[in-house]
C-alpha cells in the first residue's frame, strides 16, 4: 500500500511475502531474537547473534 494511501492511518493489514519476522532484542552484547507470539528463536539463528 502506497504510503500516501491511508495519511495518518495505519495500514488495513500487512503483507509478508517470505522470510520470517522477528523482533531483535539487544542488551549490551546480548542479543534476542522473538517472534510475534514471544516465542525466543535465538538457537536458530546462531551467526546473527553472535558479538560484533
Amino acid at each position: 500500500m502506497p504510503a500516501h494511501g491511508r495519511q495518518g492511518r495505519a495500514p488495513l493489514h500487512e503483507i509478508k511475502y517470505d522470510g520470517y519476522r522477528l523482533r531483535v532484542e539487544r542488551n549490551g552484547k546480548s542479543v534476542r531474537l522473538l517472534t510475534r507470539n514471544g516465542d525466543n528463536w535465538t538457537d536458530r539463528f546462531p551467526g546473527s547473534c553472535r558479538p560484533c
